[in-house]
């Protein structure tokens, strides 16, 4: 899916721990790239395959190379969130993404 092919766009504003950020735009950088380009290539992956059908049935996701470093970023935050700032973040995404999301975070504190 081309993230640029949208005439209409949502507006929201997030709050990122500097460090990510610094990384992200760094990697904006590298890219010669934008940030929200970034992110939108990243959240549209991240959807997509979390579309509702199993992994199994797609086989093994690979990333994309030009998103590796951000997807890797991306699963350290959302798996290991360092301070209460993540944590809130991570939290107000689950409440966007849904139930799926917060119940895959009850099951890594049960496998924990």
């Amino acid at each position: 899916m081309d993230v640029h092919t949208s005439t209409t766009h949502g507006r929201t504003t997030i709050r990122l721990p500097e460090a990510l950020h610094k990384r992200l735009k760094v990697l904006a950088a590298e890219r010669d790239t934008t940030m929200q380009e970034l992110l939108e290539s990243a959240l549209t992956y991240f959807l997509d395959s979390a579309g509702g059908v199993p992994v199994a049935q797609h086989g093994p996701a690979k990333t994309p190379a030009h998103l590796v470093a951000v997807v890797e970023a991306f699963l350290d935050f959302w798996q290991q969130p360092k301070n209460p700032t993540e944590q809130q973040i991570r939290r107000l995404m689950e409440e966007v993404l849904g139930t799926h999301a917060a119940q895959a975070r009850r099951m890594d504190k049960t496998a924990s």
